[in-house]
């Protein structure tokens, strides 16, 4: 039997989306062993790194599981004991959604998210190459959600050190603790990290006003290395 990863919403094998929570499941069923172990609980927080994710239920257990096959499958089951429950970070796994709703309510126009990824959204700029886009990246083991500017391609080198100059600015005007430029996979973003604790409408309009402050500059530059 085949359970989303998120509500804990029974699925048949075939279904793409779960008809309790939306969310694409074709990839992310829990199979289970056990049919009641996930029947009888809800989801309350997902932890754990790599390959092991830790579904921590309801009933004060916890469920461990690995990437099989392009499943989760449950391998053991067990009581989650109070050092542990304190130690482990709860996650609102629907908080990621709402932040992007909200983003793209407030969003200009031809600026809203793209795709349907659960831990990331890109936004695409008119006129930027695809290699070029803001970006949120949900990082729940580190209780954070990337508000980030990412240049994904060497032909985008000559922007690298413009990054680093507009960090300063962003640091006098947008509340964040922690905003970076940073190189990443050879080539270079901004990260600014928004604690997961704050309101979707704060996470949201940080990056509205990422993009207000960044985008017509970027555009500049951009067209001046076309020339």
């Amino acid at each position: 039997m085949n359970y989303c990863s998120f509500c804990g919403n029974q699925v048949s094998e075939k279904s793409m989306y779960c008809s309790k929570c939306g969310k694409e499941v074709n990839k992310g069923a829990i199979q289970t062993f056990d049919d009641a172990i996930l029947s009888k609980n809800t989801i309350l927080n997902i932890t754990g790194k790599d390959n092991v994710v830790i579904l921590g239920l309801k009933d004060n257990s916890e469920i461990l599981t690995a990437n099989v096959d392009k499943s989760i499958r449950v391998f053991k089951h067990r009581k989650q004991s109070e050092k542990t429950a304190r130690r482990e970070t709860p996650y609102n796994i629907g908080k990621f959604e709402e932040i992007i709703n909200e983003y793209n309510l407030i969003a200009e126009e031809g600026q809203k998210t793209s795709g349907r990824a659960s831990n990331y959204r890109r936004i695409f700029i008119d006129g930027w190459p695809k290699k070029m886009h803001y970006e949120f990246i949900d990082y729940p083991h580190k209780g954070i959600v990337g508000v980030e500017l990412h240049l994904e391609d060497q032909s985008l080198k000559g922007l690298f050190r413009s990054l680093g100059e507009v960090v300063p600015g962003l640091r006098s005007n947008i509340d964040s603790n922690d905003i970076q430029d940073m190189e990443w996979r050879g080539n270079r973003k901004i990260q600014i990290r928004m604690s997961n604790n704050l309101s979707p409408e704060e996470i949201a309009g940080s990056m509205k006003r990422f993009i207000q402050l960044t985008k017509e500059g970027f555009s500049k530059k951009l067209n001046a290395m076309k020339d």
